[in-house]
């Protein structure tokens, strides 16, 4: 009986895959399942005889293996899934890889003060009750190794900058998924609060609700904040802020204000010349704390997007909308811890972006399975497993609970899987986490190995 790794997701998955070679097509589509079965792995581990793992760098090594012929039929499957939801939210940020101490690898840059390694800038499409449904598009880049003088950046035409990847995000995104019957909204950090990317939304004709990090003039004479500020509150929300080091979790209430404005056409610096934009009209949802202590100053929060906001549902709704931003933080979890892309070994950025590339479809796919268990619990489980994969739970949870247990959806699934990965699974403890999924794969696939050497599959009684 063959083993099937992951659910066979990935002839799905990479339906269309076209690496020039259908042996390169197999193997690329092997290595994923690999990976996917045992995420914290390093290469050698996952394959564990030698004549795979050589197989696997060479792949990597392939000149005709590139992101973008990695990542074309997942981005398909993306949008297949997208065409089902009525608003598609489009989350940006970038992550750090981390390669210090990685003296082999070549063409690393200095990234932050931690040292070598390369950054990822990627948009993970997922639905409004967060669901992540794919990457949506992805750059994998480094920095230049020189240090410019003072203010030399500013004199820059955007598309130099290495902050036009959020507009770049956007062009793509909305070449992809503009022309699908979901709403696309992009959603982004400070980091996203970029005047040539509010314009390009404007000619596009793409949503977005991104933080604001600018208290921007306005064509008035005023200012973002001080504008919005002085209409009268829309209403009350609660929001509860989790407990952080050395800091206890409080309930803040916040009063919401909200105002359509223009801003002033910002200028920018194009060689010699002065470049002036055009005036954007932006509505401007500013959440500020009500009461403090004598001393403090209140904590506020403003978003800003083009969508229009009529009243106090409208605007929560936005506000619930950027909470789904934490989902892109989630891959990033997902993708360095759970599938621990830091320790790779690969010798060459280039490689190392064929890598990365194929490994963040794995962590998309351990994050889905973490949150269509809660979004569509009853979903039968072979949605998403394999016949073997839930005969092994099953024959798992029924010798630990000494009576017969049928596996039927992905609920049960998932949290016979989060169990494995230590999941006490106890009244309160309410749904797994991602880091109970993917340690729990790591055990699945050792029992699937136990499973499969005994080859005698089909006579296998569940335990009574």
């Amino acid at each position: 009986m063959k083993k099937e790794c992951d659910g066979g997701w990935t002839e799905s998955e990479f339906k269309g895959l076209d690496l020039g070679d259908k042996r390169r097509n197999a193997r690329l589509k092997l290595i994923a399942e690999k990976k996917g079965a045992q995420p914290n792995a390093t290469i050698n581990q996952a394959h564990q005889s030698w004549s795979d793992t050589k197989s696997a760098y060479e792949l990597f090594r392939n000149e005709s293996v590139t992101p973008e012929k990695i990542l074309k039929p997942h981005i398909e499957s993306t949008k297949s899934r997208a065409l089902k939801e009525e608003v598609v939210l489009a989350i940006q940020d970038t992550t750090v890889i981390s390669y210090q101490g990685h003296a082999k690898t070549k063409d690393l840059a200095i990234v932050n003060k931690t040292g070598k390694g390369l950054l990822m800038h990627s948009t993970l499409m997922v639905t409004e009750d967060g669901v992540p449904l794919g990457l949506g598009s992805q750059k994998l880049y480094t920095r230049e190794n020189k240090e410019e003088k003072d203010n030399a950046h500013q004199s820059k035409p955007i598309i130099e900058k290495e902050s036009f990847r959020w507009i770049e995000a956007l062009d793509v995104i909305s070449k992809r998924f503009g022309n699908s019957s979901s709403k696309i909204i992009m959603l982004g950090d400070r980091e996203n609060d970029i005047y040539e990317f509010i314009q390009l939304s404007a000619e596009k004709e793409v949503g977005y609700v991104i933080r604001g990090s600018y208290d921007r003039i306005l064509e008035d004479g005023g200012k973002i904040k001080e504008s919005v500020l002085s209409e009268p509150s829309l209403g009350s929300i609660s929001i509860d802020i989790p407990a952080r080091s050395g800091e206890k979790a409080e309930v803040l209430q916040l009063e919401v204000y909200c105002k359509t404005i223009t801003l002033s056409a910002a200028r920018r610096r194009g060689g010699s010349k002065w470049i002036k934009l055009v005036p954007q009209t932006v509505t401007a949802i500013l959440a500020k704390e009500a009461v403090v202590e004598e001393g403090e100053e209140p904590k506020e929060w403003m978003l800003l997007t083009n969508i229009q906001v009529d009243n106090l549902s409208d605007a929560l709704k936005y506000i619930q909308y950027y909470q789904r931003r934490w989902q892109i933080e989630m891959f990033h979890k997902t993708l360095k811890s759970g599938c621990a892309v830091e320790k790779c070994r690969l010798e060459t950025v280039e490689r190392l972006y064929n890598y990365l590339t194929l490994t963040s479809i794995v962590a998309w796919r351990i994050l889905w399975c973490t949150h269509i268990a809660r979004s569509d619990p009853k979903a039968p489980a072979t949605d998403a497993f394999t016949k073997a994969e839930i005969e092994v739970l099953q024959i798992r949870e029924s010798h630990k609970q000494n009576k017969v247990i049928k596996i039927k959806n992905v609920q049960q699934a998932i949290k016979a899987i989060a169990k494995l990965g230590g999941f006490l699974a106890r009244r309160w403890d309410g749904n797994p986490g991602i880091t109970y999924v993917w340690r729990g794969f790591q055990v699945l696939d050792n029992s699937l190995d136990m499973f499969f050497a005994m080859n005698k599959s089909d006579n296998l009684q569940t335990f009574g």
